[in-house]
């Protein structure tokens, strides 16, 4: 039976993996124009180089396992620091759309943790932390709280923000005290604050829950 024009077709592979091959052409033509060794030049490829892992992070922690080695097999190519590898694992770790891949990203963290660079084994234990914070929300069916209270915040009505800071001090009750401290401990004392004004105190919990947004439910 023939489709008619409303009807939206699946994405074939050019559509699904067009993102990961600009990605890669991008820093391609990046590495390519580096004509000089000058400290500017090299700057500018460092940035091209985040960049290009930026924009895989979406295939990074895809379901579907095609795309995602694909992507994996990019940033390897990348050459990133170490450092910068251990915050995607943890971006990985709280977004990825299967259990396997948020497991597999745990389990190079756990790796990670262990490095002798500090910079890269504070990544690493940053990312364990919000992992468990992450699943601790997952656990407690707490997401989808979080994004009601966003949905609220970003109207800007008073009635709106107000709304959104009972969803937000709810959600900070129904955690455990572990799941409390891995939180920015200065700002949620700022959120709790009552001489802050709503606004300002929605956009506090705003900014320390924005990590977890992007964890599946």
């Amino acid at each position: 039976m023939a489709r008619s024009n409303g009807e939206k077709r699946g994405a074939g592979p050019v559509e699904r993996y067009a993102p990961i091959l600009i990605a890669l052409i991008s820093l391609a033509l990046s590495v390519a124009n580096l004509l000089k060794t000058n400290h500017l030049e090299r700057d500018k490829l460092d940035l091209d180089r985040l960049r290009a892992a930026s924009n895989l992070i979406n295939d990074l922690t895809s379901g579907e396992l095609l795309r995602k080695d694909i992507a994996k097999s990019l940033l390897e190519g990348l050459g990133l620091p170490r450092s910068v590898i251990a915050q995607l694992e943890a971006r990985i770790a709280i977004a990825d759309a299967t259990p396997a891949g948020r497991s597999a990203a745990v389990h190079e963290l756990h790796s990670l943790v262990r490095d002798h660079d500090p910079a890269v084994r504070y990544a690493a234990q940053r990312g364990l932390e919000q992992y468990f914070l992450a699943t601790e929300l997952r656990t407690r069916k707490l997401l989808a709280l979080l994004r009601q209270a966003t949905n609220f915040a970003t109207t800007g009505s008073m009635e709106n923000l107000e709304q959104a800071l009972q969803i937000y001090s709810s959600v900070i009750g129904q955690l455990s005290v572990k799941g409390k401290s891995q939180l920015d401990q200065q700002l949620l004392k700022q959120a709790s604050a009552k001489n802050f004004d709503i606004e300002s105190r929605v956009q506090i919990y705003s900014k320390l829950f924005e990590p977890f947004l992007l964890s599946p439910d």
